[in-house]
């Protein structure tokens, strides 16, 4: 079961909105064992006004894939984690909300800090408690996601900006992809306005 989820993140879609993705290079043998992955991606997503958000997908078991987060693994490599760690929903464009965890990290000779957002998934709802194993069981494949953008703006609201443009209409999607039970909520019909 592990394997099959894994193959999945293949078909993660590259054109979703306003953003178009590349794909980058999959982790080397060596970080992939030590992360428990066993299956991941990378996707620089741009859209037309230029901005960029980096993608990394990773699929693999729980325990794994909770002790390897970025709250642990930047600070690891040097970063020094900048103001406070929140939880923060998104309301996706499918109507579901996403929820995430966001921080800011900065690193001596990095042009700019990098804003992350993180969360983790079992069955196409997104979550992002600090333990995992209050919400997710040791027997089902677990998928980490993080959207990684420069942050330019020192000022910009957690709530706004590229990656949370991305999340919006790329969450749906990846819903669909990785979960083929997945299940949208269904969206309130829009009122019209009367004449």
């Amino acid at each position: 079961e592990l394997a099959v989820c894994a193959k999945r993140i293949d078909n993660i879609p590259l054109e979703v909105g306003t953003w178009k993705g590349t794909v980058g290079q999959k982790l080397d043998e060596a970080t992939r064992q030590y992360a428990g992955a066993v299956g991941d991606t990378s996707i620089l997503y741009t859209n037309k006004k230029g901005e960029r958000v980096n993608v990394f997908v990773v699929c693999g078991r729980l325990m794994d894939v909770m002790n390897h987060r970025p709250d642990r693994c930047y600070p690891a490599h040097g970063y020094k984690e900048e103001g406070e760690r929140i939880q923060r929903p998104v309301l996706t464009d499918s109507g579901a909300k996403a929820e995430f965890q966001t921080a800011t990290y900065s690193r001596e000779g990095s042009p700019a800090p990098a804003r992350l957002y993180w969360a983790w998934s079992s069955d196409g709802k997104w979550l992002a408690p600090d333990d995992l194993r209050d919400d997710f069981f040791r027997d089902k494949p677990v998928f980490k996601i993080h959207f990684e953008q420069e942050l330019t703006q020192a000022n910009q609201s957690i709530d706004e900006g590229p990656s949370v443009d991305l999340i919006k209409v790329l969450i749906p999607e990846l819903s669909k992809t990785l979960f083929p039970d997945y299940k949208p909520p269904v969206k309130a019909p829009e009122k019209s306005a009367k004449t």
